[in-house]
């Protein structure tokens, strides 16, 4: 019974998701290199096409295609790099219900002991400029995700407008219903903001600060791995 639950929820998101945010790729881009990939979230109705193509052996641009919804345009650029990570900056923007303008900072972490396989973490901030209730929403958050070469990555993150709902009761169950009177004027913002219109979330919603994410590679070899055995 939990085991059905959690499928619902699962669908309920990739369905209702209204925010979209771009998929780069997880490996440096040198100049004329191609990346391209399919990308299911619960960010967009159907799967995103992903073409990326790198301008420099630094700078790479990202093109998107969603239907209805996805769509958008990208560029990561290679700001650093040591032994151990490498440190990606990538602004763009997705059309969606909800459409956005993203800024994040990557820190990509490759596995030495495993060929291929890397891992990362990022910080985003969002800003939907014009959303389903035509006003303006501000976020912030973290992300982390894993990438496997030729096989698939995932990710998931939240990014959080800290004028629409106060940090202290994002994950309560319970409605946030404030008292707004002259004594106390706390939460007042969030009442005046629409958190849902005809059953969508909004600018202002907690559903289109989450992202969730599958991604799968197009003709990317698997890395070989050497097998270790017992003596």
């Amino acid at each position: 019974m939990k085991l059905i639950k959690l499928k619902i929820l699962i669908i309920f998101l990739f369905f209702w998701g209204c925010a979209g945010h771009s998929t780069i790729s997880p490996k440096i881009l040198k100049k004329g290199q191609t990346f391209q990939s399919i990308t299911y979230s619960f960010e967009s109705v159907t799967p995103v096409y992903t073409y990326r193509k790198g301008l420099s052996n630094k700078i790479d641009i990202g093109f998107k295609l969603g239907l209805p919804y996805g769509s958008g345009v990208d560029f990561s650029q290679l700001i650093a790099k040591n032994k151990k990570s490498y440190y990606i900056l990538n602004w763009g923007y997705s059309w969606a219900l909800n459409p956005s303008y993203d800024f994040t900072l990557f820190k990509m972490t490759p596995n030495k002991r495993k060929p291929g396989l890397l891992s990362y973490y990022g910080i985003r901030g969002m800003m939907i400029s014009n959303g389903i209730s035509n006003n303006e929403s501000m976020r912030l958050g973290m992300l982390i995700g894993s990438y496997n070469s030729g096989s698939y990555g995932y990710e998931i993150g939240f990014f959080h407008d800290f004028s629409s709902l106060p940090l202290e009761s994002l994950f309560s169950m319970q409605e946030y219903n404030p008292i707004c009177n002259q004594q106390n004027s706390d939460g007042c913002d969030y009442i005046n903001k629409p958190h849902s219109i005809n059953g969508l979330p909004t600018e202002f919603s907690r559903l289109t600060g989450f992202s969730l994410r599958i991604n799968f590679p197009i003709n990317e070899k698997k890395s070989k791995r050497k097998k270790i055995r017992n003596k």
